[in-house]
């Protein structure tokens, strides 16, 4: 499961994503993004793309697609450079 953090410091103005990445270890990753919507749909990109990771069957097409799906959702246009790796 994936939450979004905010620097309790001030000194950034970026959202954070908390995440499990595949091998099950916690880790923090700025959104580089200050709409917390926008940091939401990203956040919970990353956590499904390493969830996919974890899975033994995990291809580069579904992976490209969960990218691409974030991408549409955040208003932006996927082309055929989009890539994992």
């Amino acid at each position: 499961m994936s939450a979004l953090h905010k620097d309790p410091h001030g000194r950034s103005p970026y959202w954070f994503c908390a995440y499990r990445k595949a091998n099950g270890q916690r880790t923090l990753r700025r959104t580089k993004e200050t709409d917390k919507e926008k940091a939401q749909i990203k956040c919970k990109a990353f956590q499904r793309i390493a969830e996919e990771v974890a899975r033994p069957e995990a291809d580069r097409k579904h992976l490209e697609r969960i990218v691409r799906e974030a991408l549409r959702q955040l208003g932006q246009t996927p082309d055929a450079s989009v890539g994992v790796g």
